[in-house]
């Protein structure tokens, strides 16, 4: 009895652990209807580091009509509050079981990611996932910690996408990027911003080279042609002198 007892104890534990894993998982993305569908955004890897492998990932699930009504009216509910969103939208996004995957995205919608604090941006072609319909990533290395925003664009049967998702510390529900600082093992290997730097000042110490050196070839240059002019100077005054030696002196003589 007590050895049946304890086993349903470490199991309800397991499922606990489990449960909790998966929100976490699932509370890291952002839900949001659009039009017929829904969309779950974040990123693909959670929690997400600075020069680590990632992916955009966004799913593309059908909203049943009931689903579709009670979605939009969470949604007037946010408004009335403030505008704020649920959290556990993104929980309810996830369970795309219960829904219908949207199929043959690729070529169809892209993802703009933006680097928020210096605004810089790169587009990115979605890619359908082997063996999860309605699940597209756009592989990438974030190189920097901080904010970001994916802007998902394009057309679904003939409806017009565009709609942008932030991070946590845009206002939005997914992860922002993590400073690596401390997780690597066994050794500790200097951040992506050090290197980059110090890359940066190479280049510049070669280009002030480069720029010293074409400095010196144009000097040299110059010399080069200074005493290519006095020498054809001088070959010009003594081709005359040897004119007058020849041609002149001897008719002057005759007279």
């Amino acid at each position: 009895m007590q050895r049946h007892f304890r086993k349903s104890v470490w199991l309800a534990v397991a499922s606990l652990v489990i449960l909790s894993l998966s929100l976490g998982t699932l509370i890291a993305h952002e839900g949001r209807p659009v039009g017929d569908y829904n969309f779950v955004v974040g990123w693909l890897q959670e929690p997400s580091y600075e020069g680590a492998l990632n992916a955009v990932s966004v799913t593309v699930t059908r909203l049943e009509e009931d689903a579709h009504a009670s979605m939009q009216d969470e949604s007037e509910g946010k408004e009335d509050t403030g505008g704020k969103q649920d959290s556990m939208t993104g929980m309810t996004g996830m369970a795309h079981d219960q829904r219908t995957p949207v199929e043959g995205l690729e070529g169809s919608i892209q993802v703009e990611v933006t680097f928020v604090p210096t605004g810089a941006s790169e587009t990115f072609d979605l890619l359908a996932v082997f063996g999860e319909p309605g699940h597209y990533v756009a592989n990438l290395i974030p190189t920097a910690s901080g904010v970001y925003e994916f802007r998902v664009f394009g057309s679904i049967e003939g409806l017009a996408i565009d709609e942008t998702f932030a991070s946590r510390g845009g206002g939005g529900g997914f992860d922002d990027i993590r400073s690596s600082a401390g997780l690597h093992f066994p050794e500790e290997l200097p951040e992506i911003r050090e290197i980059e730097s110090g890359v940066r000042g190479a280049l510049q110490t070669a280009q002030q080279a480069q720029d010293v050196a074409l400095a010196a070839q144009e000097d040299a240059g110059n010399t080069l042609a200074i005493v290519a002019l006095i020498v054809g100077i001088a070959g010009v005054v003594i081709a005359g002198i040897a004119f007058v030696a020849i041609a002149v002196l001897p008719a002057l003589r005759r007279q």
